[in-house]
């Protein structure tokens, strides 16, 4: 009774540890946020967030986030004085970012009048980029861009807000990053080894280089916020047809080491 009370025990043991290197591989996947603050929940003030620089009527909001405890409430009257939140983050020439961020709309004014732009710049740089949206409800957005620098250093990164109605308007944000996925995998196979995907643009089915030089492997599909997806890997292919159009990332994990590569779901 004392050993099967023991091998019991060890077998918990060990569903606990893959649960906590399975967790720790999603969450390493997520990468370092280059956006300081970006979950802006560190706030002087009302109306002073942490390493951002704030322009009209932002403020903290506690009582609706996406995630963490404070989300920022733009508050808008008139399109003269447009509310924004601006940060620094540090890019490298040539590298792919990935900038994520999710908004709001409080009002239910759903006419297109309201975008919440986010921009990227930086002088002298030709690599600046613009991107505005509009909500058709009352439910969180998540949207995301992908960016590549053509210098390395400082970009400034901003959202801001309007009203093209002349009516007023509440909008929040939350949960923004910048960070780059590919530098996501845990524990990076050797550089002599790797695998081949095909196309790496697609409305439908990815293909890969056969598999046969890996033991026990796995294979995931994640996307940009680092969710993984309901995918089956069969006939040495991934059909990727019935997710949103978008970026995705594939992992191919052998024990304890894994590599990932970058797909457009079109």
């Amino acid at each position: 009774m004392k050993k099967i009370y023991t091998n019991i025990k060890l077998n918990l043991m060990k569903s606990n540890l893959l649960f906590l290197f399975t967790f720790y591989s999603i969450m390493s996947f997520s990468q370092t946020n280059l956006a300081t603050n970006g979950n802006l929940e560190s706030w002087i003030n009302p109306t002073t967030l942490n390493n951002w620089t704030i322009e009209n009527n932002v403020s903290q909001n506690t009582t609706d986030v996406a995630e963490g405890t404070s989300s920022a409430l733009f508050s808008i009257s008139n399109n003269t004085l447009k509310p924004l939140i601006l940060a620094k983050v540090p890019l490298t020439n040539g590298r792919n970012y990935t900038v994520s961020f999710k908004f709001k709309y409080v009002n239910a004014n759903f006419n297109g009048m309201h975008p919440m732009c986010l921009q990227i710049i930086r002088q002298g740089s030709a690599t600046t980029t613009t991107h505005c949206y509009s909500a058709l409800n009352n439910n969180w957005v998540n949207k995301s861009i992908s960016f590549t620098p053509d210098q390395t250093g400082d970009y400034d990164l901003s959202f801001s807000t309007a009203t093209y109605d002349g009516e007023p308007f509440n909008v929040l944000i939350d949960d923004i990053k910048v960070f780059d996925p590919l530098s996501s995998s845990v524990n990076e196979i050797d550089g002599k080894e790797s695998f081949n995907i095909y196309p790496t643009i697609t409305e439908g089915n990815i293909y890969f280089d056969p598999l046969g030089q890996y033991d026990n492997f796995k294979l995931s599909v994640y996307d940009t916020y680092g969710r993984k997806q309901n995918v089956i890997f069969e006939n040495n292919s991934i059909d990727l047809s019935e997710l949103a159009a978008g970026m995705y990332f594939v992992n191919l994990k052998m024990n304890s080491k894994s590599i990932t590569k970058r797909v457009i779901k079109k």
